[in-house]
């Protein structure tokens, strides 16, 4: 719709609201908010004329719904008694601040993980434990291990947070095991989804306990189940040498820079000669701190070799010649060292800066709620949660912008889930009485310029048949004594009963174009009525007929074309 026929509806909703029918005012605004991708001030007027439209019906539920699409939990929350709906007042209470009283309401409701979740906001962390103690307890984790390693996690994150190493290594120790188990599982079974998330909780808890193998894990299986997702892969390169460098990890970070440079060559993206140029300095640094440490002097050597070669690629002669140089220092046998110093001596030039390549920058870069989503709360909350629509949704539409379309689309849906009659057996939502008065309303009402224009192509298209067949045949029709059959001959527009139809001469295109005008061989076109005297058409006997000339039927009154 237009925004005139908008603003016309929602005048409409407005009055019929203050006249005393709010059942009429909610079918006018359910077809308006139908419109997701409407003007933020626009779509947030008409989600406030549904409240105040189902605070009239005396609602309240569907209320506070719409209500915290708006964004405003305090009006919501007096919505709902925290006795009937502990769910959506602990998450408004959440919304406010007062995540204390949430916990509180939530674990009396029996959501332990999300009282945890609401504790550990109000930075009390020995009560999460015993919520998270509560969760490990739980009988409906028994043959679920992704849950249950889950949980074992969070328990350790509450440790970690207590200061309790021994138990932190235990619980975090048992949900590695698990977590691992449970990843292979699934990769087997082809869930590489599920497997992804497995090492995205490898790599937190990595993180965590400060353990780089364990971060390795998680980044390098990560990389490896997103192929579809250049973006994000660069991005886990882009991390994990940042945090390679950050433990001095030097030779792990080399060889992840020069992967990370193959990566971006292969995939199409302009960070190859970036992290070349890393690659290279990162392997001189990889030699000399195994020559400082007192490494084998192969090793050493090595890395220098793997430094001219990423150097190499780039075109850096200047800094292959620097690292031949240092080579040549190595206690290796004389004719390497000999032609090691041939080599620095015909690379011997200016060091100059290299030019400049883009790397992975701020604005390239996602979100880390994207790229690192918190899986260990997001799937133990829809665990628990059992999958009931409303408080899934209810949990959603608090957790994201209020102006996003997701939480339009979020508040749509909890409002028909909510509605009367609705069941997940079924899950189309009913016919209700607003909605069939709202219809009716915008029957007997002026109708809006687009549903007009539809209606009159409607009429059109039903009534093209009785345009082919105008002219001859509709003459022929009307003074025909029995009842005629209807011509299937169209392409040639001959009728079909050519004794009771007259002539039954075809008459082409062009013949229509000229009508009254009679040609050599052809039977002249009788002049086509008016459209006074034709006055509404219908079907009988199937056949197009004006009303007004039809001939009298043989048994009971004409049928009416369903189409007309």
């Amino acid at each position: 719709m237009s925004k005139a026929d908008d603003i016309r509806n929602r005048q409409r909703a407005e009055q019929a609201l203050r006249k005393g029918k709010p059942r009429e005012a909610l079918g006018i605004y359910r077809q308006l908010l139908e419109n997701v991708l409407a003007e933020g001030g626009v779509y947030e007027a008409w989600l406030a004329g549904m409240a105040a439209t189902y605070l009239a019906l005396g609602r309240k539920r569907e209320a506070g719904y719409a209500l915290m699409g708006l964004g405003r939990f305090e009006e919501a929350q007096r919505q709902f008694p925290s006795a009937e709906r502990p769910l959506e007042w602990a998450i408004c209470a959440a919304r406010l601040g007062r995540h204390a009283e949430a916990a509180r309401a939530l674990a009396e409701a029996g959501h332990p993980a999300l009282a945890a979740i609401e504790l550990n906001e109000a930075k009390a962390s020995a009560a999460a434990r015993l919520e998270w103690e509560r969760v490990i307890a739980d009988p409906r984790l028994v043959g679920r291990p992704y849950e249950t390693a889950l949980a074992h996690f969070n328990l350790g994150e509450a440790l970690l947070r207590l200061e309790d190493r021994a138990g932190a290594t235990r619980e975090l120790g048992v949900a590695e095991r698990m977590l691992e188990a449970v990843a292979d599982d699934f990769e087997s079974r082809g869930e590489r989804e599920r497997a992804f998330d497995c090492y995205g909780v490898l790599l937190r808890l990595g993180r965590d306990t400060g353990s780089f193998e364990t971060v390795a894990e998680g980044t390098l299986n990560g990389i490896r189940l997103q192929g579809d997702s250049r973006e994000i892969a660069a991005q886990y390169y882009d991390d994990f040498l940042g945090y390679a460098i950050e433990q001095r990890e030097w030779y792990a970070a080399a060889t992840l820079a020069r992967e990370a440079a193959d990566h971006s060559l292969r995939t199409g993206l302009p960070y190859d000669r970036h992290y070349l140029g890393r690659a290279a300095d990162l392997w001189l640094e990889t030699a000399r701190a195994n020559q400082a440490a007192n490494g084998p002097v192969d090793l050493t050597a090595n890395a220098y070799h793997a430094a001219i070669d990423a150097a190499s690629s780039l075109g850096d002669l200047a800094f292959c010649g620097r690292i031949y140089a240092e080579l040549a220092e190595l206690p290796l046998p004389g004719q390497r060292r000999r032609r090691y110093r041939a080599l620095a001596r015909r690379y011997d030039e200016p060091v100059a800066p290299r030019a400049p390549a883009p790397g992975l920058s701020k604005y390239s870069r996602r979100p880390d709620g994207d790229v690192y989503p918190d899986v260990w709360i997001q799937d133990l909350v829809e665990w628990e949660l059992d999958g009931d629509p409303t408080a899934v949704l209810a949990r959603l539409l608090a957790s994201i912008p209020e102006r996003s379309a997701m939480a339009r689309y979020a508040v749509r849906a909890l409002l028909i889930c909510n509605a009367p009659g609705f069941s997940l057996a079924e899950p189309t939502p009913p016919s209700s009485p607003s909605r069939s008065g709202a219809s009716a309303t915008t029957t007997s009402s002026a109708p809006s310029s687009g549903s007009t224009n539809t209606r009159r192509q409607r009429c059109a298209a039903r009534s093209c048949v009785a345009r082919r067949t105008s002219g001859l045949r509709a003459a022929s029709i009307s003074s025909a004594r029995g009842s005629p059959t209807r011509c299937r001959r169209w392409r040639t527009r001959r009728c079909a009963r050519s004794e009771r139809c007259g002539s039954g001469a075809a008459w082409s295109r062009s013949s229509a174009s000229s009508a009254n005008q009679p040609r050599s061989g052809r039977a002249s076109r009788p002049s086509r009525p008016s459209r006074a005297s034709r006055g509404r058409r219908t079907w009988r006997s199937c056949c197009w007929t004006p009303l007004g000339k039809r001939p009298a039927p043989s048994v009971g009154p004409p049928k009416r074309c369903s189409r007309s």
